[in-house]
């Protein structure tokens, strides 16, 4: 995993200079951890996610309406969250866009959790 910076003590330190810069670049590159981890907090997009995996890449954003018991807009907007995160992609063919779980970026995901509980 990379490197964490060190929290600073005092606030006027934050003010400027180097602390400042570490602290920044420190919360730029966990900045696409956290919109993993905010994209499962909701729990629609967890649902979605555990259908998209269960029916591994061969579901339509349609199928995902009726068991999530949201409209056509909500999914949509759902669905746009997870590919933003990185979280589920898709495989285009012609007119459908069947969607799958990026593997990947849950496991990158479960071992920030695992080196957090160490």
């Amino acid at each position: 995993m990379e490197e964490v910076a060190e929290p600073i003590e005092k606030e006027e330190e934050c003010e400027g200079g180097a602390q400042y810069a570490q602290a920044a670049a420190a919360e730029h590159a966990v900045a696409p951890r956290a919109r993993g981890f905010k994209a499962l907090s909701n729990p629609t997009r967890l649902r979605i996610l555990e259908l998209v995996a269960h029916k591994q890449g061969i579901i339509c954003e349609s199928e995902l309406v009726a068991p999530c018991c949201r409209g056509q807009p909500a999914i949509s907007h759902h669905v746009k969250v997870l590919k933003d995160s990185g979280l589920l992609d898709c495989d285009r063919r012609g007119l459908w866009c069947h969607y799958f779980v990026r593997k990947d970026a849950l496991r990158m995901l479960a071992a920030v959790l695992d080196d957090i509980a160490r």
